[in-house]
């Protein structure tokens, strides 16, 4: 739950200045982050499958999605999205996390369900 502006650190990283930061910033709070796998994942992996509700969905991270010539989002690889819950603790975050997900839809789609489930 980095605070500090990630930006300025890799522009810092780059330049040769990231040791001017004495220390980072952190929030108190936690985050959990769920994958969307593709039908077949992980042996083989269904590419072309559309995605809905993902483009609405805070905290959504693309892997092996694409844009067809029609503007829809497809799958197109193995681990197709990374879905990032955030909240106070740990089970706040990871039921965040499911409740993103229950809005993203894909055919194949499928996911672990006991990420943080034991904290």
């Amino acid at each position: 739950m980095l605070d500090t502006p990630f930006g300025a650190l890799l522009n810092a990283a780059a330049t040769g200045t990231l040791g001017s930061y004495e220390s980072l910033l952190w929030r108190s709070a936690a985050a959990v982050t769920v994958v969307l796998a593709s039908a077949g994942y992980p042996a083989s992996s269904r590419s072309g499958d559309v995605i809905t509700g993902a483009d609405g969905v805070e905290g959504v991270l693309h892997a092996g999605t694409a844009r067809r010539d029609d503007g829809a989002l497809v799958t197109a690889g193995g681990r197709v999205l990374s879905v990032v819950g955030t909240g106070p603790d740990v089970p706040a975050a990871r039921a965040d996390a499911y409740q993103k997900i229950d809005k993203i839809t894909f055919d194949g789609a499928q996911n672990r369900t006991d990420i943080a489930a034991d904290r």
